[in-house]
């Protein structure tokens, strides 16, 4: 019995203590339980793991209550499907709404039908999620009458963050911006910064001839230019690193500042001046200036001058053939709204010919919209999303024009395919407009889906 108790004593002490009985070396307990739980095995985590998305495509941005609101069920891959479908809240997942899908295309190849739900009935802000029986639950959306002015801020704020090399660069997206102001009034647009950045452009204009330079020229490597030409015992020639477009887009966009009604108290001969020996450099290499860069600046000299010869060139720019006119056609949507705006003596055969084009663009492009290809034009894959952009741009100055926002409407379709109701699900907001003119696009784009 003693013998047995000093057995059992020895053994609670190697337990207690961790000394071996064979060999007396101490033993990593720790590493002696990891040894046991993973059998010396490890995880091979290296596979690829595909990611569980949705099947249900709609606006991950949301929807205004007033809208269209519809989702689709892209290629379920599923026999039978069924039609019903729910609206549940996304916090509570209490059913909503309910309603009845739509086939809209039916299956081809390895691909399957696409159907349709409308739930546009649903006006009620709050946060939401699609349930369908045989492909589940979408992503949360809301729905809420300040989805677009959220983007709308971010968008207008991410603008002057933007920093540029060449001169050219700065000056869209202030154009945009005050053209977004001029037409919606949103009260949103920072005219301090435009005037800064007006600012800046005036300290790239050459003091003896007018022109602008192409890119960044500090004072510091401008003088060190000129001491170099000294020391070759030639003249400085600044031609050589000024650009014609440059310095007519600067003449353009100085002169929208002067004649837009938000700019407040400024110096407006003091800027009309610095635009006109600006447009004065142009003239003498009138053959070599993209045609668009010239029409705009002399569209917003001649709102904010009424000058004889603006209106000459306007005239002169209208002989030119189309194709010739692709060089910086941006700019042509603001000359054109600068021409039809100006308080001046204009062409009233020109202003109704201006409003047709847009007026026959946009309804080509309705045309070519559908339910079977999400609301919007058929071929929308084909194009870039500065062309998509222009397309909506085009809409929402149609739609602001006319009175029954049919076009308005459809440029809303755009803007829920952008958001996330597209065959991809992608989210376009969220991660593919980076560069400052798409962004300067958005804006506009955006503000027409906050007019009450």
């Amino acid at each position: 019995m003693r013998v047995t108790k000093a057995l059992c004593c020895i053994m609670i002490s190697c337990v207690l203590t961790g000394c071996s009985l064979f060999g007396g070396e101490n033993v990593d307990n720790q590493a002696l339980g990891d040894e046991i739980s993973t059998l010396n095995i490890s995880s091979d985590c290296s596979y690829d793991r595909t990611p569980q998305t949705s099947h249900i495509c709609i606006d991950n941005q949301g929807y205004l209550p007033t809208s269209k609101k519809v989702f689709y069920i892209q290629n379920p891959q599923v026999d039978n499907l069924h039609k019903e479908y729910s609206i549940l809240d996304a916090d509570s997942d209490e059913p909503i709404y309910s309603g009845n899908l739509v086939m809209v295309k039916e299956a081809t190849g390895d691909a399957g039908a696409l159907y349709m739900g409308d739930f546009s009935m649903l006006a009620d802000a709050g946060a939401y999620r699609i349930y369908q029986p045989d492909v589940g639950y979408s992503d949360s959306f809301i729905v809420d009458k300040n989805v677009y002015r959220k983007l709308f801020d971010a968008s207008n704020s991410k603008l002057k963050t933007y920093s540029y090399v060449e001169n050219a660069d700065c000056i869209y997206p202030m154009t945009m911006m005050m053209l977004t102001e001029e037409i919606y009034g949103t009260g949103k647009i920072d005219y301090d910064y435009i005037q800064k950045q007006i600012n800046y452009l005036l300290t790239q204009q050459d003091k003896k001839t007018g022109g602008v330079y192409g890119e960044y020229m500090s004072e510091d490597n401008l003088n060190k230019l000129i001491n170099d030409s000294k020391q070759k015992g030639t003249a400085f020639d600044a031609s050589t690193y000024l650009s014609l477009t440059t310095t007519a887009l600067t003449a353009g966009v100085i002169a929208q500042f002067c004649a837009d009604n938000n700019t407040g108290n400024i110096n407006v001969p003091q800027y009309i001046s610095a635009a006109n020996r600006a447009y004065v450099y142009i003239e003498r290499y009138r053959d070599n200036v993209d045609p668009d860069a010239w029409y705009y600046a002399s569209a917003e000299l001649y709102r904010a001058t009424g000058g004889y010869k603006y209106r000459n060139a306007i005239a002169e720019y209208d002989t030119i053939g189309s194709i010739e006119k692709e060089s910086e056609p941006d700019y042509t949507l603001v000359a054109d709204v600068a021409y039809l705006k100006t308080n001046y003596k204009i062409d009233y055969d020109r202003c109704q010919a201006i409003w047709d084009k847009y007026v026959d663009r946009v309804g080509e492009i309705s045309s070519k919209s559908g339910k079977e290809s999400y609301y919007v034009q058929n071929d929308i894959e084909t194009l870039e999303k500065a062309d998509i952009l222009n397309n909506m741009i085009e809409l929402g100055l149609v739609s602001y024009v006319l009175s029954g926002n049919e076009y308005g409407s459809i440029e809303n379709n755009y803007i829920h395919y952008l958001g996330g109701n597209n065959p991809d699900r992608a989210d376009y907001f969220a991660h593919d407009f980076e560069e400052s003119d798409i962004q300067s696009k958005m804006l506009f784009v955006l503000a027409s889906g906050m007019v009450e």
